[in-house]
């Protein structure tokens, strides 16, 4: 079961890396692996879902998602819509089931 449901595989175009330090801080890793997707096809709220304000050297002001009960990273979306990768979701592939991931980006 994916932490964050994905229903548009289609939509799913690219996988990134953020080595910027925020993203490394904020990801405890070297780097941050992403999957873009189209903001508005995922759905990342809920009861047990927490957003932080952050700052990222690539992307500028971003909203972080996380889980509430165990923090778990689930998502990154730019706040500035002109920002590289604007209106797209950058999801962290450590929330995503592996059969989830596109073939071609796995």
């Amino acid at each position: 079961r994916s932490i964050l449901p994905l229903e548009h595989g289609e939509d799913y175009k690219a996988a990134v890396d953020c080595h910027c330090p925020a993203c490394r801080k904020y990801h405890v890793a070297a780097f941050s692996p992403y999957l873009l997707a189209l903001a508005d096809h995922v759905d990342a709220t809920g009861a047990n879902i927490q957003t932080v304000r952050d700052s990222c050297r690539t992307l500028g002001p971003v909203v972080r998602t996380q889980c509430g009960v165990c923090r778990s990273k689930l998502a990154t979306r730019p706040l500035r819509v002109e920002a590289r990768y604007g209106h797209q979701l950058l999801i962290n592939m450590g929330a995503i089931d592996d059969r989830t991931i596109p073939a071609k980006l796995a």
